[in-house]
């Protein structure tokens, strides 16, 4: 235990620590958005979202049409057995 704590001890004497500051030219700090933006950016967002979705749900669409004679055999053949039984 003493030897691994020389042995971190000694490394933290060998580190070197290097820091980049970079002054930015005419920096503005952000100002706070008002009410009216913020409803803007929500309401915005969440068309954003509704498009994401309807696209989405048209991969889903496409994705399924070469599966659609294999499912429909499938409950074809469920309903057969349903009824025979």
């Amino acid at each position: 235990m003493q030897g691994r704590l020389r042995f971190l001890a000694n490394r933290a004497e060998l580190s070197t620590v290097t820091i980049t500051a970079t002054e930015w030219k005419d920096y503005t700090p952000p100002v706070a958005m008002t009410l009216q933006a913020q409803l803007g950016h929500t309401f915005f967002g969440s068309l954003r979202a509704l498009s994401t979705f309807g696209k989405s749900l048209l991969f889903v669409l496409v994705a399924l049409v070469p599966w659609i004679p294999f499912i429909a055999i499938g409950l074809f053949v469920v309903r057969w057995l349903v009824r025979s039984a």
